[in-house]
């Protein structure tokens, strides 16, 4: 008999809640209640990528000198429910490569850009953008390894974010309707939130439909 995955869910969690009571003894009450507290701010934030975030994106590709197309970065990336998984054919600008919505999304779209090393790489993202009112940029808790800009136009809202201290300049631009800006504002960080250049890792723990980290033992 198969089992279904939300039998499997509930399965799991027994599991792992009966694991944690055991380690009582050993750990503490105190260190109970933090490893508790932990846990439970695991399943929230997997419960809310599952209901805000989409599949992660396929990042776009070039050729290499040996004419193999490779991907412009190594990262993994979750956009917003309803945004499409594949970029436009061509970057618009050559540089801002979009991801349009599907037939139901609350974002306009939402553009990447990449770069190896380019000092003036920011400035030629938020110049490819015309018209624009800069508005201020609430501060995100916890904070996360972006410098953000937010910008508006007379109908829209634009959220330029560029990626900090990794092996790629990567930019994450979301475009949406300006009067949604608070409403959006979790969903928007929750998809920061998801960028990681562990691809390994987030993609098994995407594809694990779980919070909980469910390695399987060597040679099993």
């Amino acid at each position: 008999m198969s089992i279904s995955p939300k039998q499997r869910w509930s399965r799991t969690r027994r599991l792992v809640l009966g694991l944690l009571l055991l380690a009582v003894p050993a750990c503490g009450l105190s260190d109970y209640e933090a490893l508790m507290q932990k846990t439970q701010e695991r399943v929230e934030r997997f419960q809310d990528e599952q209901k805000y975030l989409d599949a992660p994106v396929s990042i776009p590709t070039e050729k290499d000198k040996e004419d193999h197309e490779v991907p412009l970065a190594n990262v993994f990336f979750r956009p917003p429910k309803g945004i499409n998984s594949k970029p436009e054919p061509q970057p618009r600008n050559g540089l801002m490569w979009k991801y349009l919505p599907g037939k139901r999304s609350d974002f306009v779209v939402v553009e990447m850009a990449f770069a190896d090393s380019d000092s003036e790489f920011a400035n030629k993202v938020v110049n490819s953008y015309s018209g624009l009112s800069r508005v201020s940029t609430p501060e995100r808790q916890p904070p996360l390894p972006f410098e953000s800009w937010d910008y508006k136009d007379s109908q829209y809202g634009y959220s330029i974010n560029i990626y900090k201290g990794g092996a790629k300049q990567i930019a994450v631009v979301f475009i949406f309707p300006w009067d949604r800006r608070d409403n959006l504002r979790k969903t928007m960080d929750l998809s920061l939130g998801s960028l990681t250049e562990k691809v390994s890792a987030a993609r098994q723990r995407y594809n694990q439909k779980s919070p909980w980290i469910l390695e399987k033992q060597s040679g099993s």
